[in-house]
């Protein structure tokens, strides 16, 4: 399913609620709880 590309701002912080493979991680941001694949997001 596509998401409108405003859900997420490209400098919102979100948490990490699980892994679901060793690729990809479940993250939780104000507006949802996205599945991201590991080597697009910026580890702080």
């Amino acid at each position: 399913m596509l998401r409108p590309p405003d859900l997420v701002a490209i400098d919102e912080v979100g948490e990490i609620l699980s892994i679901k493979s060793p690729d990809t991680v479940e993250v939780k941001f104000r507006r949802g709880s996205f599945l991201i694949d590991i080597n697009k997001i910026e580890k702080n």
